[in-house]
């Protein structure tokens, strides 16, 4: 099920960073910050927060935005690998375009790295377009214009 986080709960949200260190850390956008709770909390007005919760009740999936301006910036949009493939993600992207329409956004906006190229076609298929911005080497971006 995907649901939002809210604040009281932002202490799994960071948990589930931690885990994913490793890989998540390899992202253009990543920040030791995200690692400490207390700047969760602060930033937590800014920041919407989803994530997939299995029957467990764990975190296998989460995804964070930023509303900046008429824009809506995807921060993290990373599934578990045992979970990939199952739509976690068309899901997510799906209540963030209902998100940015609600909020009268013009596009939304995913950084990633060139690595990362592999996941193209999932975005292309979904009305993305993607390129490498000139100042930000090694990355890519992926835009959808609404």
């Amino acid at each position: 099920m995907i649901q939002e986080i809210p604040a009281a709960k932002l202490d799994e949200v960071v948990e589930f960073i931690r885990k994913h260190w490793t890989e998540l850390s390899k992202r253009p956008q990543a920040k030791p910050e995200e690692l400490d709770l207390a700047s969760w909390r602060e930033r937590w007005r800014e920041k919407r927060v989803l994530a997939y919760r299995g029957s467990d009740a764990k975190i296998y999936a989460l995804l964070t935005l930023d509303k900046v301006e008429q824009e809506i910036w995807l921060d993290h949009l990373f599934v578990e690998e045992a979970y990939r493939g199952q739509g976690i993600g068309i899901r997510f992207l799906q209540i963030v375009e209902t998100f940015a329409k609600a909020w009268n956004s013009k596009r939304i906006i995913l950084r990633g790295r060139e690595e990362q190229a592999n996941y193209l076609p999932y975005f292309e298929r979904r009305g993305y377009v993607f390129h490498c911005p000139m100042e930000a080497k090694g990355q890519i971006t992926v835009e959808k214009r609404l």
